[in-house]
């Protein structure tokens, strides 16, 4: 009787094993996929160079939060010599 759900048990990791081959081989193929639409449309693309539009303004906040992220980052760069 043990032999049974022994056998039982090897037949459901086998079967859960081949499930998430399948799965894997499906993603490996929607990359492989959109790999070739990626490279496709870099094909199509222009090298001109890129036009912003004359209202584009730049939020304050980002440029403040961008000199205090590197501000930090300097920082405990130099902390880390000590």
């Amino acid at each position: 009787m043990p032999e049974l759900h022994i056998d039982s048990l090897l037949k459901n990791q086998i079967k859960s094993w081949i499930n998430t081959w399948r799965i894997i081989v499906k993603l490996k193929i929607i990359i492989v996929i959109q790999i070739k639409e990626a490279e496709e449309f870099s094909k199509n693309q222009t090298t001109d160079t890129t036009i912003t539009p004359k209202n584009y303004k730049t939020n304050p906040q980002a440029i403040y939060t961008k000199l205090t992220a590197s501000f930090y980052r300097k920082n405990a760069s130099d902390d880390n010599d000590i």
